[in-house]
């Protein structure tokens, strides 16, 4: 891959998780940051991958994120859910989905380039370290 197209795509990565945080203007609370894997191992981070695919390329994004109890309970109040049987799915799923939007965004930028696109469903990885 050229130097210009890797610029293109991290602009375009940035420009996509940018629109997915504005949907989060009620939620202050995040840590967004650069990590790598030793900081997923020693944090206990979980990850999602998430892919954008045409004819001509692949792109696959790595989402990581923490489960620890005191965020389920924040996205419950934030849900607004009934009851907190299978908090852990339902905050997996949270977080999918906004990787969703920030792959939506791209695909739609894409697609204004005449990029045909589709996306994957999110995977939740399991750290082994």
């Amino acid at each position: 891959m050229n130097q210009i197209t890797q610029k293109s795509i991290e602009i375009l990565l940035r420009r996509s998780f940018i629109e997915m945080l504005d949907l989060l203007h009620l939620n202050h609370d995040l840590d967004v940051r650069h990590v790598d894997s030793k900081v997923v191992d020693k944090e206990h981070l979980q990850s999602v991958m998430f892919t954008i695919s045409s004819s001509n390329f692949r792109l696959i994004l790595l989402m990581h994120f923490q489960a620890d109890p005191d965020l389920l309970d924040k996205v419950y109040d934030f849900l607004k859910l009934e009851n907190k049987d299978n908090m852990k799915q339902c905050y997996q799923d949270y977080v999918c989905e906004l990787g969703n939007n920030c792959c939506g965004s791209a695909c739609r930028v894409l697609g204004l380039a005449e990029y045909s696109t589709g996306m994957s469903t999110p995977v939740i990885l399991e750290n082994i370290g």
